[in-house]
C-alpha cells in the first residue's frame, strides 16, 4: 500500500503509532469494498466488520497510546475500491467525528470525478 503522510502540524512527525493505525483502517477499507476477500479462520467476525465498515461509509482502529486511525474508501463504478484516504490522530486535538465527516466527504468528491473521468483510472 503507498501512503502519503503529512504532519498537521510544522516540525511534527508522524509517529509509528499513527502510521499503523491508518494503515490498519485503509486495510479494513479494502477487506469491506475490495474483491477476492481472503479465507481466514476469523471470517465470521471479519465479516461482520466488513459489512459494520460499508454500512457507516469507513474503516475505525484504535491503536497504541489511545490514536484512532480512520479511513474511507474511494470508489471505482463496481462499487470496490480504487484507493482509500486514510488520516490518524492522538486523542489530544484529534476529533474522530468530524474527521471521519471530512474523510467521507473528500472520497465522495474523489469517487464522482472518477465516475465522470473514466480516463482517470486508466492512468492508475
Amino acid at each position: 500500500m503507498d501512503t502519503v503522510r503529512h504532519p498537521h502540524r510544522p516540525g511534527r512527525r508522524q509517529r509509528a503509532e499513527e502510521a499503523r493505525a491508518s494503515e490498519w483502517a485503509a486495510t479494513g477499507v479494502f477487506r469491506a469494498f475490495g474483491t477476492g476477500a481472503v479465507a481466514h479462520r476469523d471470517a465470521p467476525a471479519r465479516s461482520a466488520e466488513a459489512d459494520r465498515v460499508r454500512d457507516q461509509g469507513f474503516a475505525v482502529v484504535r491503536g497504541a497510546n489511545g490514536v484512532t486511525g480512520l479511513a474511507a474508501p474511494v470508489l471505482a463504478a463496481s462499487g470496490t475500491a480504487a484507493g482509500a484516504l486514510a488520516v490518524a490522530g492522538t486523542p489530544s486535538g484529534f476529533d474522530a467525528g468530524r474527521a471521519a465527516a471530512h474523510l467521507r466527504a473528500a472520497c465522495a468528491a474523489v469517487t464522482r470525478e472518477l465516475r465522470r473521468s473514466p480516463a482517470l483510472m486508466s492512468a492508475v
